[in-house]
């Protein structure tokens, strides 16, 4: 989490006519430890952990459905064997029986 402080300058020199510009309010966010949250800010980091987590989860169960699909399609093909055969250098391979 951090702090927000705001910043504002002006600069007077240089310019024609001798008008100054405004530079308009900034914000700089200032890092601070978890000590120094509020229990609303730590909620909102708790939430926003959570979130983070949950769509990791998502992630992993989707590429664990796309791959049980996989394993359906090839078990369906294949009858649910394989035979192992040589292919002539000396590795095994997985065929089709």
């Amino acid at each position: 989490m951090g702090r927000k402080v705001e910043l504002m300058g002006s600069n007077g020199g240089g310019v024609e006519g001798g008008v100054g510009i405004e530079i308009p309010l900034k914000e700089q966010v200032i890092f601070t430890g978890s000590t120094d949250w509020t229990p609303e800010q730590a909620e909102h980091y708790l939430d926003w952990r959570i979130q983070l987590v949950d769509s990791e989860i998502g992630r992993l169960r989707q590429q664990l459905d796309d791959l049980i699909g996989a394993r359906k399609r090839w078990l369906a093909v294949t009858g649910g064997r394989s035979k192992m055969s040589n292919n002539g250098n000396g590795h095994a391979v997985a065929t089709p029986a």
